[in-house]
């Protein structure tokens, strides 16, 4: 500890601080979170639309179904921002950055201590892991007035993006591709809750706890209850985290209720790959061996095969493909008829190949696409209608050819 500042070290020399500092987002009305597209394609070879929280005003806007069709895109969403909506978190609302003034060690913790202010208090604790751990920080907010609140640790080291060796921020920011602005990357889009960036060899993060990801059927925005930035207000490099995201789940607070979250403080010698996988191992429980925790692998092999041919796998037999209603609703979509068609003959079962894998060749015979609707209208993800096939790869049919002894001639005439 030097001063208030938290320094680290490795065992080679090399020292990052991390500082006392959050940045508190407030609003008193409701900031109208809503996910839109923003063309990122400024600071990436080729324009790529993705999906970003932005905040502002809300515009009703009617649905024309003529030009959105049902193709499993929310059209509430599925369109660019609109004028009052910004995509860059800072200026979402106002917001304060404040520090710790006293600092205090306590066996293996640092309590930092904030100035009170009129809006709000503000503590935290770091604790100091045995062996090979790293820091853990844990705060505590207390709001003094109702409102819309965010409370992001935004004290770790920055670095200009000019000199960092690489940086990630989920899903699609990495290496030199820095923001262009502060987007937040909610919980539901990091496969590893944090950002990375790493200079002169060794990577720093700020990695959410895993209690602060339940389980959830579906992941989403609406249920995010943390997002992480790389780029700060002045354009550094600097890993970030904010909980909750405003205008999100639990960031509409009462007066006096306490808010706390927990985030680890992440340096390690190595690149954004090796953080990466240290993030996951030590912290999400990813593993290199699969473990038959309730029944064997062969009986896991007999539970997909049942699946396949049971209701759940949604397999429509007037439509010789499974439903694809997640995705494109009024769609149905196959890949290839080889897998049901090795199963077939692996388990010799006449029934996988007469109600999986002969109907789906067939598919792949007569669709011009993978995924086909009797509705022409049904356009997302280039859904076809029309029976122009083939519609599956070369090598599905050689390979079909083949499996055949070289007896399904039909195949040959397609190719």
């Amino acid at each position: 500890m030097n001063g208030t500042d938290l320094q680290l070290t490795l065992s080679d020399g090399t020292v990052r601080v991390f500082k006392p500092e959050f940045t508190i987002i407030y609003t008193k009305e409701n900031p109208q979170k809503m996910l839109r597209k923003a063309d990122l394609g400024k600071n990436h070879s080729d324009p790529v639309i993705y999906k970003v929280p932005t905040w502002g005003k809300m515009e009703v806007k009617k649905i024309d179904p003529k030009v959105h069709v049902m193709d499993g895109f929310n059209p509430e969403t599925d369109r660019g921002i609109e004028q009052g909506r910004t995509a860059n978190y800072l200026l979402a609302a106002s917001n304060d950055v404040v520090t710790a003034h006293r600092a205090a060690l306590a066996g293996d913790a640092i309590q930092w201590t904030f100035p009170d202010t009129s809006g709000f208090r503000l503590s935290a604790i770091v604790r100091l892991p045995a062996g090979k751990g790293v820091p853990e920080l844990t705060f505590t907010f207390v709001p003094k007035k109702s409102g819309y609140y965010s409370i992001g640790y935004s004290g770790a080291p920055g670095v200009s993006p000019d000199d960092m060796d690489a940086m990630w921020q989920p899903l699609i920011w990495q290496g030199k591709r820095f923001p262009t602005m502060p987007y937040l990357s909610e919980a539901f889009q990091c496969s590893v809750p944090t950002t990375l960036v790493t200079y002169q060899g060794a990577t720093i993060g700020v990695l959410a706890d895993a209690s602060a990801i339940p389980f959830q059927p579906i992941p989403k925005s609406d249920n995010s209850k943390f997002g992480v930035m790389v780029r700060d207000r002045a354009g550094m490099a600097r890993p970030m985290l904010f909980a909750p995201v405003l205008g999100g789940p639990g960031s509409k607070m009462a007066a006096g209720t306490p808010f706390e979250f927990k985030v680890h403080l992440i340096l390690l010698k190595g690149d954004v790959l090796a953080a990466y996988e240290y993030a996951a191992r030590n912290y999400y429980g990813f593993k290199d061996c699969r473990r038959n925790t309730t029944v064997t692998l062969n009986k896991t092999f007999e539970n997909i095969v049942d699946y396949g041919l049971g209701p759940f796998s949604q397999f429509i037999d007037e439509l010789r493909g499974c439903n694809y209603a997640t995705d494109v609703p009024g769609a149905v979509k196959n890949i290839t008829g080889l897998s049901p068609l090795s199963l077939a003959i692996v388990t010799d079962d006449e029934a996988i190949y007469t109600e999986r894998a002969r109907p789906m060749l067939e598919y792949s015979w007569s669709r011009d696409r993978f995924l086909f609707s009797t509705n022409p209208k049904i356009k997302g993800d280039g859904t076809s209608s029309t029976l122009g096939g083939p519609g599956a790869a070369m090598s599905d049919f050689l390979a079909a050819y083949a499996f055949s002894q070289n007896r399904m001639s039909c195949d040959l005439k397609l190719l």
